[in-house]
């Protein structure tokens, strides 16, 4: 199950906890943000060895100077290892977590 994501401490202990680590920034009320979220929502049972997150929060987006919503980051070791950006791309989720991850 994914985790909810509402502050910088938060983001931080899940990135440390969490050896490999998915995070969806988004917007509320942002279709391509929903679409992003259904659709690891439906993949994350593939992949038990990578703990997925969401989050809303402006702060943390601006932070990673995130301007555009959707962004599905991709984190090792809590190391950003890519990113993707927009829902256009929804199709490429799997790729990337294969390749950045290598599906155990």
């Amino acid at each position: 199950m994914s985790k909810t994501i509402t502050t910088e401490n938060e983001l931080k202990e899940f990135l440390n906890e969490n050896h490999k680590a998915v995070v969806v920034f988004g917007k509320k009320d942002c279709l391509h943000c929903s679409i992003v979220e259904t659709v690891i929502e439906s993949i994350e049972k593939e992949y038990p060895l990578i703990s997925f997150g969401f989050t809303t929060d402006r702060d943390l987006a601006e932070k990673r100077h995130i301007e555009a919503y959707p962004v599905v980051a991709f984190y090792e070791n809590g190391n950003i290892q890519g990113t993707l950006h927009g829902s256009g791309k929804i199709t490429l989720i799997k790729d990337m977590l294969n390749i950045w991850f290598k599906k155990d």
